[in-house]
């Protein structure tokens, strides 16, 4: 952790973090009805999207199951979290949901974190 503050302290002259705008929290794995031959799906739950933030202007909703972020899979909100924060803002991620039984695609321009007040 010290030496990736440390890069960012190095390379920009501060701590830049990446911010998708959501909050989330992770669900124990759903499996799909017996004998479907579907493995069990795992993810975050979304219960915050930040008005006008990035997964609000990409599409992704309240209640939506994150399944995975930027190819990596959503399994710890933190850590997912921690991933998004390493990500340069301007990036555009995938970032993969699960709603009304159908997966979607969303293509999530990464922002820079707010500054706190």
């Amino acid at each position: 952790l010290a030496t990736k503050i440390m890069d960012k302290l190095i390379r920009d002259g501060r701590v830049i973090r990446g911010y998708i705008g959501i909050g989330g929290r992770e669900i124990a794995p759903l499996h799909a009805q017996q004998g479907s031959g579907m493995d069990p799906i795992q993810g975050i739950v979304v219960n915050e999207v930040t008005p006008n933030g990035p997964a609000a202007l990409a599409g992704i909703q309240v209640n939506d199951l994150i399944i995975s972020v930027n190819n990596k899979p959503a399994v710890s909100a933190l850590e997912t979290m921690d991933q998004v924060a390493e990500i340069r803002p301007g990036s555009v991620i995938p970032v993969v949901v699960m709603r009304d039984d159908k997966q979607l695609t969303f293509q999530v321009t990464v922002q820079e974190y707010p500054a706190s007040n």
